[in-house]
């Protein structure tokens, strides 16, 4: 097993253009770069400002959903280039084009593109507002509707979310690697615009968040998104790690500039990332077929029945419950150190034994192959350090830890913050309390 990590080199990016590069990793989107063969990560660039296209759209979608169309195509306006895509849109329902015998080459609006995806999904409506409201209900808008130009940025969001929630198994990388991003940069309206942003920037691994507030943004509002983020240095706890790594008691800086403009450095997660890197594949930390093989095995004999539950709720208490069965602690590595592989997934896949942070990763890497968001909070207990997860459901966080649930059942599945604090969790990164609070616990 080779733990080599493949890194290209860094660059700044936004949302929309690390969107666009998950889309190309894929192979849904081609490269605008100067090089349309082997492009390389450097060379990669997208048109993430540019109104969003018609003709774009329908490759897009082809490419993630479509069949080979048995028909030519029926309308005149369209390149050849695009013709097979749009001939497969028509066929499959997706668009009626824009009357006389055109499909329409320009811009597409969020609604029409929404439109074209309930068509497909046979959501049962073509009303653009219950659209719109239902697909914000599946989360499948990042940060809620635009309200302004639809940009090829919007688009690459919306489309990644698509692949991440309803067809996870055409997340396979086919181009080359990227690499992670140096930095992402967010414009946001209010507080919890730039959480919800954030929250949205930190799964695509980035070294600092750059948010900028317009110059109307209230003063009272910047101020509450800086107390937001300051960090409480009573409440860190001195430990030996902070001698060797200040990082793991502070896992975020924000340093404020003028003009409503503010750094985050993300200093910590990495044993996250690390874990939702091995989910999406793309980012592709490890390079060892074998390991991939056995991660593909595992989740084609657990994991894909679980896909067939009817909810988020259902999959992550059945992942939860089959982790707390097939897993057990690992106390050799606890006392000697002398099985590092027992805080990963590779300990779960050679031994199936772990300590607490990898029981978090893996139960991480399950929620993510079964579509539902989470993350690895890195805390402590009387004992000392402790992992374990944060999950997203039904639009609320919740903490979750396997590890001790090996034990106890589910006393520790989705539970509040203050349940978690009151049995002996302390979250020493003031950061989950704040952009992933838990203020209650879960309620069917």
């Amino acid at each position: 097993m080779s733990e080599e990590r493949y890194r290209n080199g860094t660059y700044d990016a936004s949302l929309g253009e690390m969107a666009g590069r998950r889309l190309y990793v894929y192979g849904i989107m081609d490269s605008f770069g100067p090089s349309e063969v082997d492009t390389t990560d450097a060379e990669l660039e997208l048109r993430t400002e540019e109104p969003a296209g018609r003709l774009d759209v329908a490759l897009y979608l082809y490419r993630l959903f479509g069949w080979q169309p048995e028909s030519d195509c029926p309308f005149s306006d369209v390149p050849e280039a695009f013709r097979e895509a749009v001939s497969w849109l028509y066929e499959a329902g997706v668009t009626k084009g824009v009357g006389g015998n055109r499909y329409g080459i320009g811009s597409i609006t969020e609604r029409q593109l929404l439109v074209m995806l309930s068509r497909y999904f046979h959501w049962g409506s073509e009303d653009p507002d219950v659209v719109l409201h239902l697909t914000d209900s599946m989360k499948l808008l990042p940060n809620g509707p635009v309200d302004r130009d639809f940009s090829n940025g919007d688009l690459y969001r919306i489309l990644s979310a698509v692949l991440d929630r309803l067809c996870p198994e055409r997340c396979v990388p086919v181009r080359p690697e990227m690499s992670a991003p140096h930095g992402v940069q967010l414009h946001a309206e209010t507080v919890e615009d730039a959480l919800a942003q954030i929250a949205v920037a930190l799964r695509f691994v980035p070294e600092s968040i750059v948010i900028e507030f317009p110059e109307h943004c209230p003063a009272q509002e910047v101020e509450t998104f800086v107390r937001r983020f300051a960090p409480d240095g009573a409440a860190l706890p001195a430990r030996l790690v902070a001698c060797i790594d200040w990082s793991f008691l502070v896992p975020f800086t924000l340093t404020r500039y003028p003009g409503n403009r503010f750094k985050l450095r993300v200093s910590q997660y990495t044993p996250a990332t690390e874990a939702t890197a091995d989910a999406l594949d793309w980012l592709r930390v490890y390079r060892d077929a074998a390991y991939t093989a056995a991660l593909a095995d595992f989740a084609a004999q657990y994991l894909d029945p679980l896909k067939r539950l009817p909810g988020d709720y259902d999959r992550a208490r059945n992942a939860h419950d089959l982790l707390c069965r097939l897993a057990s602690y690992d106390h050799l590595e606890e006392s000697s150190g002398s099985r590092p592989q027992a805080h990963s997934l590779l300990g779960f896949f050679q031994r199936r034994r772990l300590v607490c942070d990898g029981y978090a990763k893996t139960y991480q890497w399950m929620l993510r192959y079964l579509g539902v968001e989470s993350y690895v909070v890195c805390g402590s207990t009387s004992m000392g350090e402790h992992g374990w997860n944060k999950v997203l459901l039904d639009g609320a966080w919740f903490n979750v830890d396997a590890c001790w649930d090996e034990d106890s059942g589910s006393l520790f599945f989705l539970r509040s913050d203050s349940f978690f604090a009151s049995s002996d969790h302390r979250f020493t990164d003031a950061f989950s309390c704040a952009a992933f609070s838990s203020p209650q616990n879960y309620r069917r």
